[in-house]
């Protein structure tokens, strides 16, 4: 019985390095190009990590990842009118009624209100409050500075590449859109 392959971090830097893919995984993923599998890793241990990282800095503030999320949009938007329901669900990538309880959750919490869109009578967008957007500030930079802090060791050109590979990555999984079901 051939021996499980480490999942560790260690282990897969190792087996990168080497360029080779322990048999175990070869014989479940078939002929695929390391770097795919390696990828898929990594990103997956990213989003994690990152997740993980962010429940973190949100503890105590009263605040979940996707209701900072749904502050983010609205302040980065930069439309003091506020930004309509449908359009926070395509930046945030949760469905409608995700994107409804979070709203509910922060107007409840007042840092957020709805108001008619004035183009559109029938229409709402979520707008921050005075509180909302101290908060939403606050918070956003608390992390900015903490990831600058992690992210320091990198020289200039290297986060350029970074963000540069990121982009090219969100790109090549398409119109990410969240699909029912």
């Amino acid at each position: 019985m051939p021996t499980q392959p480490s999942l560790d971090q260690p282990a897969i830097d190792a087996a990168w390095q080497r360029g080779e893919m322990p048999a175990a995984w070869s014989a479940v993923v078939g002929d695929v190009d390391p770097a795919t599998l390696m990828t898929l890793l990594w990103m997956s241990r990213l989003a994690r990590a990152f997740e993980l990282a962010l429940e973190d800095r949100l503890r105590g503030k009263g605040l979940i990842a996707t209701e900072l999320r749904v502050l983010n949009a609205v302040l980065l938007a930069g439309d003091a009118r506020g930004v309509s329901p449908s359009r926070l669900q395509s930046t945030v990538l949760v469905s409608p009624g995700g994107i409804t309880k979070a709203v509910d959750r922060l107007v409840a919490a007042g840092l957020v209100m709805r108001r008619a869109d004035p183009d559109d009578g029938r229409a709402v967008l979520v707008a921050l409050t005075a509180k909302g957007r101290r908060t939403a500030t606050a918070v956003l930079r608390d992390l900015l500075g903490d990831l600058d802090a992690r992210l320091a060791h990198l020289a200039v050109e290297q986060r350029a590449q970074v963000v540069d590979t990121l982009r090219t990555l969100l790109d090549a999984l398409g119109s990410v859109r969240r699909t029912p079901g």
